[in-house]
């Protein structure tokens, strides 16, 4: 029987490399034969999957053509004439090389067939970490108290307005317009201009969003302070110009989507977190979070857009900027312009008499009230009605700028290294035809015309992971 002898050849016992036939030693072996070792019973069997045979030189690997099959030898033992016995083991990846190959199977890790994105678990993540902050972008909104509007909605001759003001200013000019015009006609219109109030919201802001300036007219009562009227348009504020933020961080290998995080602070949203895999390609190339933005003053809504340079949007986020403002109102009448006095309610004709100035009052309350000087006593009493309430949403006061904070974090385990010696994740499908280096199956059940034994080795190695050279 013919073998072919191999003297300096060395592999992996997890691997598929066959040696060069050129550089064996081609010998005729008799496989059943006593091996003439004296005084022992040698038995004359020998076996296709550990073969023992006898070799008059010394070998470390051996191919049996008659069999077609490749053996590790395991071990040499010399008779008292200094010729070898040897043991084998059969290899069996170097055996079926070409029907192994030929399987398709999941491959979970490759050294030439991965993909980068894929999270590879095996690999540690150490607690140092190198941060990156990006510059501040700033949007229409203002960390300067000094900054601060009310947005007041109110409703007069000048039909429904909306001024940038001080609400409690113009509140206080109102106020100043009762007290100043209690004997006359006021009365009435307290009532109306109440009523007309109809909503405050206030922002923190790096610019009046108004037009033009004006009093203010609540009602049909002019409060005497100036607002800065708001139309729709300005109503709605968007970003002028994209926000392009370059994507920070060093890392030029698949770490780059592993070990790095990526969060974007967004005013009256808050921090969000973002995948480096969405906006860059390749971890050697360069990418930016793009943002849009819109916010809506009357309702406060905000709805930021982020996107990368392909324009795919990777997500909408919505907030709510400032806060809505409740508005005090101190009536210098009791109940809202109703007087009372004695327990008596005075309105309609009573408030109606009042505004025909004194004399008009006491004809028309007549007994209702004891004297000029027991309605000036109601007058006088105060009461407060308040316009809106706190909506829940966020302060008016946060960073108002956005940014983008990118986190890098080491391993103990350099790519290269991994590559060559585990693989990379693949995840998918495929045949094993056109693979090399490491590759490791999950589930591989070979399709082979040989003993169970032998496949299941090949199972065993395949989903263990092997060297396809």
């Amino acid at each position: 029987m013919k073998v072919l002898l191999f003297t300096n050849f060395h592999k992996r016992v997890n691997s598929t490399k066959r040696p060069d036939d050129s550089t064996a030693l081609e010998k005729d072996l008799v496989i059943k034969a006593n091996f003439g070792f004296e005084n022992q019973n040698q038995s004359t069997k020998c076996s296709k999957i550990n073969p023992s045979f006898f070799m008059g030189d010394i070998n470390t690997y051996t191919y049996i053509k008659a069999w077609d099959m490749y053996y590790f030898i395991d071990s040499i033992e010399f008779d008292i004439n200094g010729a070898q016995y040897i043991t084998c083991t059969l290899d069996v990846l170097a055996t079926w090389k070409d029907q192994i190959l030929a399987h398709s199977a999941f491959v979970v890790y490759s050294s030439s067939d991965y993909s980068p994105l894929l999270v590879d678990t095996r690999i540690p993540r150490l607690n140092s970490v190198r941060e990156y902050v990006s510059e501040q972008y700033n949007t229409p909104f203002s960390d300067d108290i000094d900054n601060k509007y009310d947005l007041l909605w109110i409703s007069g001759e000048n039909g429904v307005r909306c001024y940038s003001c001080n609400a409690d200013t113009v509140i206080a000019g109102l106020f100043e317009q009762a007290k100043e015009s209690l004997i006359d006609n006021l009365c009435e219109s307290w009532s109306d201009a109440q009523s007309c109030i109809l909503y405050c919201r206030t922002y923190c802001l790096d610019a009046d969003p108004g037009s033009y300036v004006e009093n203010v007219v609540i009602g049909k009562v002019d409060t005497g302070v100036q607002g800065v009227v708001v139309n729709d348009k300005q109503l709605c504020l968007r970003s002028s110009d994209n926000i392009h933020i370059l994507v920070g961080g060093s890392y030029t290998d698949f770490r780059r989507y592993e070990f790095t995080t990526m969060t974007l602070y967004l005013p009256y949203v808050g921090t969000v977190a973002l995948n480096v895999s969405d906006f860059v390609d390749t971890p050697t190339s360069q990418g930016h979070v793009n943002v849009d933005y819109v916010c809506f003053l009357g309702s406060g809504t905000i709805v930021y857009k982020v996107y990368n340079d392909d324009g795919k949007v990777i997500g909408t986020y919505n907030g709510v900027a400032g806060r809505a403002k409740p508005v005090s109102i101190v009536s210098p009448f009791n109940g809202l312009g109703v007087i009372t006095s004695g327990g008596t309610a005075l309105g309609g004709a009573a408030a109606t008499a009042l505004a025909t100035g004194p004399v008009g009052i006491v004809a028309g309350i007549g007994a209702a009230i004891a004297g000029v000087a027991g309605m000036f006593s109601a007058l006088e009493e105060q009461s407060v009605n308040n316009v809106g309430s706190c909506d829940g949403s966020a302060s008016e006061l946060l960073t108002a700028s956005i940014s983008l904070t990118v986190k890098e974090y080491a391993s103990r385990i350099e790519p290269d290294n991994l590559t060559a010696l585990a693989g990379r994740p693949c995840h998918k499908v495929r045949s094993l035809t056109g693979l090399s280096g490491y590759v490791q199956t999950a589930g591989f059940s070979a399709d082979i015309d040989t003993l169970q034994n032998v496949i299941e080795e090949i199972n065993t190695l395949m989903d263990s992971g092997v060297y396809i050279e």
